[in-house]
């Protein structure tokens, strides 16, 4: 028992590596660090249609950000909410559409790669795909801050016409630490959906995306952690501490994202060989993967003894070509 999980943790750390995990999260974290900036001031100016201030979502983003981060952010929003100005919300758009759908490109390719599907489409495609996305996340976070902010008034809303589902509401509004971490856990989920170049089932997702959303809220609280202990008392960088700090935390919360697909992919493999042997029963079984190894569930399974009978023949049948052709 203690081999097989030790061989099927090395296995699984090999994966890691040899899907050059490292390197797709380097990519995407530099990139959405970059679009960082340009995204919040596209947040900015949909808020501005909205019934928010700016105070309330300072409020909101420094619940989402690390605490080391948030007088960076809540001073780079002020100036940004002060100075923004009709052509400068259009190039920002621009800008930061461009540079968070490359990260969001970034991470489809390393799940490309994780899930073993090959990317069909073209780059712009690619492109015009993850600016959707990107889109559906910048969505999902004003979503979520309204609901933030409004929550209050909805729960007296739910309270006056459904009293039970009020209080339950009530309830989950005061956890809002758990609001964050159902919002993360959704977009992740969908992320394993829709962005792997392959067909996937929903329900296989949830351990993955679970996963990542776990290890996202724990990075945070060490990168506070981090700052308030040691990152402020060390000047060497000056000001470009932050952007570092902030650089390793997108990296490994984008490493988070990627293991959760592999988790989905071990499990998933893992599921599909437990129900080929029960109807198979206990012989052994061999593994193989389609040529394109564009969808795992695809994979057949092969009996090694008529494999092994199948070969025999061929190389009979060679045999009696090459006696055959030694004769003329």
């Amino acid at each position: 028992m203690l081999k097989r999980l030790i061989k099927t943790i090395s296995e699984f750390a090999d994966s890691i590596s040899k899907d050059h995990m490292g390197a797709f999260a380097a990519q995407s974290a530099f990139f959405i660090l970059l679009s960082i900036f340009p995204i919040i001031n596209i947040i900015l100016a949909f808020i501005k249609f909205l019934p928010m201030t700016e105070k309330d979502f300072v409020d909101f983003i420094s619940k989402l950000m690390p605490d080391g981060a948030n007088n960076t952010i809540v001073g780079i929003v002020g100036e940004i909410y002060d100075n923004s100005a009709g052509t400068l919300t259009i190039v920002s758009f621009v800008i930061g559409l461009w540079s968070a759908a490359k990260g969001i490109m970034a991470i489809r390719n390393g799940l490309n790669e994780v899930y073993k599907a090959k990317t069909k489409v073209n780059f712009l495609i690619q492109r015009l795909i993850s600016s959707f996305y990107t889109m559906i996340i910048v969505i999902a976070v004003l979503a979520t801050s309204l609901i933030s902010v409004f929550g209050d008034q909805a729960v007296k809303v739910i309270n006056k016409h459904f009293p039970a589902a009020g209080k339950v509401a009530s309830y989950l509004l005061d956890l809002k630490g758990v609001l964050i971490l159902a919002v993360m856990f959704l977009v992740f989920s969908i992320m394993f959906k829709v962005l792997p170049n392959r067909k996937v089932k929903f329900k296989n997702q949830i351990a993955g995306a679970m996963f990542a959303s776990l290890w996202w809220m724990l990075m945070s609280k060490l990168f506070t952690w981090y700052v308030g202990s040691y990152a402020s008392k060390n000047f060497t960088y000056g000001s470009l501490t932050m952007a570092i700090l902030l650089m390793f935390w997108l990296y490994f919360g984008v490493m988070a994202i990627l293991i959760g697909g592999q988790i989905n992919v071990f499990l998933e493999r893992t599921d599909l060989l437990r129900t080929i042997r029960n109807k198979e029963g206990n012989r052994p079984l061999l593994l193989t993967i389609d040529d394109d190894e564009t969808n795992i569930n695809s994979v057949a399974y092969v009996d090694p003894e008529k494999r092994e009978k199948k070969r025999r023949k061929k190389r009979s049948k060679k045999k009696d070509l090459t006696g055959k052709e030694d004769i003329k």
